[in-house]
């Protein structure tokens, strides 16, 4: 069972949507061949192969199919090819040349692969303001937290960098050095007491490089500067925003309309909901959640972080493209576990989610996490889904 839940590819890739443009299967069996080719090391071949296979989908804009079939054909074998600022392009164009035409599904799979390039392209710069932007990832050293920027208090404990090594520390402790899932296991073994030090093989090692190469003296001393800008600036802290006003006991659910231990009504907006609900999740995922998936819990992850930091800085919620990216990336994940694969929750029909209790598998507390997981999800999805359509 759990092969089908955390393998199955969800049937809206670009692959899907291209298959018009190619009912024989014909360009399918070339890449097909192609990757086999490269897994070899015959790259050469691979290559022709590709270039095969591109020049079938470019003839396919002359038959029925159609030039936004074949187009998105090429796309694909771009994308196959890893030739992705040409496939990236084409997607562009697509949009451009197509919009009114594409059906919904093209639309959300054209919009996610563009939102994930766009994302990619940002971490991957130079230029430290840019990859200080939507995708980083950083560990808190003093929490464990995961938050978006280093350069502001962390919202969950409101420490911030104070020297040019914490600094250094900081940037080596996100995903600009260290992987998304890494970084969550960083996570858990900081909350039993260990040292970022302890976990992280020779950390203080790469930030004493890090300081004395060119790029990291410049990039530190920039974010020193901004951390200085800052400072003194209120900031809302995620212990506020899950207060009750009446009795200022801590709301667990973000979807709750009445206080447990008060009986309060709970009167929050979808910004505060979505605050609650998303520090609820990435608290999850920082402490339980299986990384059974590291790339979609990855993306998962980054999104989250992102839309945190959106509703605690800006009051923003997200907006439609990245709802609707939120919830390909969930469909893809397929499914979201609990510690020990105690609680399983399949997400392959976002918003729609399944909860599954393994007996076997499960702890003491795996119905109380489990269930919290899975009302987060369902609330996230759906308001997702709705702010999509607006």
């Amino acid at each position: 069972m759990f092969g089908r839940l955390f393998g199955r590819r969800k049937a809206s890739s670009l692959e899907d949507i291209s298959d018009l443009a190619d009912p024989s299967g014909e360009v399918k069996r070339v890449v097909a061949k192609a990757r086999s080719l490269a897994s070899l090391a015959r790259h050469t071949e691979a290559r022709q192969a590709f270039q095969r296979a591109e020049a079938i989908a470019i003839e396919a804009g002359t038959r029925s199919s159609g030039r936004k079939h074949s187009k998105l054909l090429q796309a694909f074998v771009l994308m196959e090819a890893n030739d992705v600022e040409r496939a990236t392009n084409i997607l562009r164009e697509l949009k451009a040349d197509f919009g009114a035409e594409l059906t919904e599904v093209e639309a959300n799979v054209i919009d996610g692969l563009l939102l994930k390039q766009s994302r990619e392209n940002r971490a991957n710069e130079g230029d430290v303001q840019h990859a200080l932007g939507f995708t980083t990832v950083f560990c808190c050293q003093n929490c464990g937290r995961l938050h978006n920027y280093i350069t502001l208090p962390c919202p969950s404990c409101e420490w911030v960098p104070n020297s040019r090594v914490t600094i250094a520390k900081g940037v080596i402790l996100s995903n600009l050095h260290i992987q998304v899932p890494a970084l969550l296991v960083l996570s858990r073994q900081m909350a039993t007491g260990r040292a970022p030090r302890e976990v992280v093989k020779d950390l203080d090692n790469s930030c004493q490089q890090y300081l004395e190469s060119p790029a990291g003296e410049k990039a530190v001393a920039l974010l020193e500067h901004l951390i200085s800008e800052e400072a003194g600036e209120p900031r809302r802290r995620i212990v506020d925003v899950r207060q009750c006003e009446m009795c200022r006991d801590n709301v667990l659910y973000s979807a709750d309309a009445h206080c447990k231990r008060c009986g309060g009504e709970i009167r929050w907006n979808d910004r505060r909901r979505m605050m609650l609900c998303i520090d609820s999740l990435l608290a999850l995922c920082e402490q339980r959640v299986e990384i059974r998936s590291p790339d979609q819990l990855a993306e998962f992850v980054c999104i989250l972080v992102s839309i945190l930091n959106g509703l605690l800085r800006k009051q923003e919620l997200p907006s439609p493209t990245t709802c609707r990216y939120l919830l390909q990336v969930a469909s893809r994940m397929t499914a979201i576990a609990d510690k020990n694969l105690g609680a399983v929750i399949e997400t392959s029909k976002a918003p729609e989610i399944k909860v599954h209790f393994i007996r076997d598998r499960m702890d003491d507390d795996s119905v109380e996490s489990g269930t919290w997981l899975a009302q987060e999800l369902d609330y996230l999805f759906k308001t997702a889904d709705r702010l999509a359509a607006e």
